[in-house]
């Protein structure tokens, strides 16, 4: 069953200014940064010709691997500091504003950031639903402590949301997308492109596939389609590239030396047909529904568990696939394909669409609703059962 919000009046043209945009625009130059400082500084260190010229040729492998992750370092310090500084302009969220009781500095960072009055209806109802929200979850007494969170989480109607939180991140990962992200010159080598230069060029030109891509479901696909659909496409598409891909270099054995062959020249267009799926679904949307699908009272620590998942199978992944490489060869694509092949029924048969539906209504969509509001939610039969059970407790109240 799909599940989605019924608006009664359409989202205001205001609202899409030029501030999401510079959002997924900045997002889409991030995501080419880390392909270039992956691919370009990481793979021109390894160069001897590079090393000859700073004498990194002249040190053992302890201080070869010291000096090579502080020059990497250094250069990750200047967008780091670039972000340091820029938070002293960040605006609170309203949300966060309305838990701290500051109401009005809510309603005036709300009304910036949907660029419209504070008296426009759209802003009102907006403001209604977060004030709904945090009522809901403070009726029941405070939630202030981290033990008090950690057992809100572990709540029926919520404790699922962090489950699928969790598991979306470890999916991203087992996709096989940080992998390439981390090793694409030696995966590209190990399709046979030759010769450091055109791998490094090749893995160049895979970090501009990619922020086309993610600029494009940012900007364009998430809130036309949804979630649901990019990811199972994304999935599928992924997969059977990354299954080509194994069964050349199963088939071709390509050893590195001389021109690739046409099959070759189509894996390596395959990596670049993975690299668009993932970029336009698992990449972002990801992260969009691990932002939205948690309460206010626990949204922070649910974000921050759902992250560190992230992290941890990022290091995972990147620690095995050197290795994976190495001993299984055409193995490593076979198992991240697969891999994907699982996440289709598990995005179609677990994962809820999030779109449409405000932060304030996720909890009726996950089964947590201790009272009724103004959304609708519908599937393609009519109402539903959730629908339905709040009319027969306003009845009953009435």
């Amino acid at each position: 069953m799909t599940l989605k919000r019924v608006e009664d009046r359409p989202t205001p043209k205001e609202v899409y200014s030029w501030r999401p945009y510079l959002l997924a625009l900045i997002a889409g130059w991030g995501g080419m940064l880390f392909g270039y400082d992956s691919a370009f500084i990481g793979g021109t260190i390894e160069l001897p010709a590079f090393q000859a010229q700073f004498g990194l040729d002249k040190l053992n492998e302890d201080e070869l691997a010291f000096t090579s992750s502080n020059i990497v370092s250094t250069y990750q310090a200047v967008p780091g500091g670039l972000l340091l500084a820029a938070s002293i302009f960040l605006r609170e969220t309203p949300r966060w504003l309305y838990r701290q009781k500051r109401v009005n500095e809510a309603i005036v960072n709300l009304s910036w950031m949907r660029n419209l009055p504070a008296d426009h209806p759209y802003i009102q109802d907006e403001v209604q639903g977060i004030r709904a929200q945090f009522e809901r979850e403070t009726q029941g007494g405070k939630n202030e402590g981290l033990i008090a969170k950690l057992k809100e989480l572990g709540r029926p109607g919520i404790r699922n949301r962090l489950g699928i939180g969790m598991c979306i991140m470890m999916c991203q990962n087992l996709t096989g997308m940080n992998a390439i992200n981390y090793y694409s010159p030696t995966i590209f080598a190990s399709i046979g492109i030759t010769g450091t230069s055109n791998a490094l060029f090749a893995t160049g030109i895979y970090g501009v596939v990619k922020v086309a891509a993610t600029l494009i479901a940012l900007v364009w696909l998430v809130d036309r389609v949804g979630r649901r659909k990019p990811l199972i496409a994304g999935a599928l598409v992924g997969a059977l590239a990354m299954y080509y891909i194994a069964g050349f270099i199963a088939i071709a054995k390509p050893s590195g030396t001389g021109s690739p062959s046409p099959a070759g020249k189509f894996a390596a267009a395959c990596i670049y047909i993975f690299a668009v799926a993932f970029c336009m679904s698992w990449n972002g949307i990801s992260w969009i529904i691990c932002s939205e699908i948690f309460p206010l009272g626990v949204r922070a620590l649910g974000q921050t568990i759902t992250s560190a998942t992230q992290w941890l199978w990022q290091f995972v992944v990147a620690r095995s696939t050197p290795y994976m490489i190495q001993n299984i060869g055409y193995g490593t694509y076979l198992f991240f394909g697969s891999c994907m092949i699982l996440m289709i029924p598990w995005t179609y048969f677990i994962l809820p669409e999030t779109k449409g539906i405000s932060l304030e209504d996720m909890d009726r969509l996950f089964g947590y609703c201790p009272h009724g509001d103004s959304m609708i939610i519908e599937d393609g039969m009519g109402k539903s059962e959730i629908e339905q059970r709040e009319v027969a407790d306003d009845r009953r109240l009435s």
